[in-house]
């Protein structure tokens, strides 16, 4: 059977649980950066967002998430930055590929890849690729994918905060076990969600035009 996106939104759960369960597996060993680059786009650089201010807070760093062919041709680099990441589901974003090459030719920075495609191209072209262990997601819209990206990186966040010591091994069992909470909430949430729109279905249906209100990370 072709999968589709609710295919891989009810498979969320066990492929987070199993993420969880296998931390830190891939997470590398930073060396003290406290100045981090983000290149991504499309859903990647939405997770990214998401995920921001957690990690910011947790590890005391500072981190700029921009578009990648935007950042190349438009910006200017820091010569703070110390760390750059770029993020692409599918490994094979062009622009976010061009720009960490463009970078890496002019700047002596570290770079990680993360990604579902441990031998992509973006793999090839960072110091280290962090697998966000989905697999292929056979869809247009990406949902697993989505939330994969965010708590990797979130973990992310988690180890670089254990390993330079801002939080103990109390704190961190601490910050897991809050992650589990969530991730286990995801079969209800999704049983909540499709419950209200069987509510309000017919009315969903009808309306000719939607508007979305949100603000802070929510707007994404």
């Amino acid at each position: 059977m072709k999968p589709t996106m609710m295919t891989y939104i009810h498979e969320e759960q066990a492929t987070l649980s199993a993420m969880l369960s296998r931390y830190p597996s891939d997470l590398p060993v930073l060396g003290g950066q406290k100045e981090w680059l983000v290149l991504a786009t499309g859903s990647s650089i939405n997770a990214i967002n998401s995920a921001k201010y957690y990690v910011e807070n947790l590890a005391d760093v500072r981190i700029s998430v921009e578009e990648p062919f935007h950042f190349q041709h438009y910006e200017k680099f820091s010569e703070a930055t110390d760390l750059v990441i770029g993020v692409s589901q599918s490994g094979e974003s062009t622009s976010t590929l061009n720009a960490i090459q463009h970078i890496r030719q002019t700047h002596p920075v570290k770079t990680l890849g993360i990604t579902s495609k441990a031998e992509s191209e973006l793999a090839r072209a960072v110091d280290h690729v962090i697998d966000i262990e989905i697999g292929e997601e056979r869809v247009g819209y990406v949902t697993k994918g989505y939330v994969a990206t965010i708590l990797k990186f979130m973990l992310l966040g988690v180890f670089v905060a254990r390993r330079s010591g801002k939080i103990d091994a109390e704190q961190e069992a601490a910050e897991l076990h809050k992650l589990d909470v969530a991730v286990k909430s995801i079969p209800g949430v999704i049983a909540d969600t499709e419950a209200f729109f069987t509510k309000w279905q017919a009315e969903l249906a009808a309306s000719p035009r939607f508007t979305s209100i949100g603000y802070g990370r929510a707007s994404a």
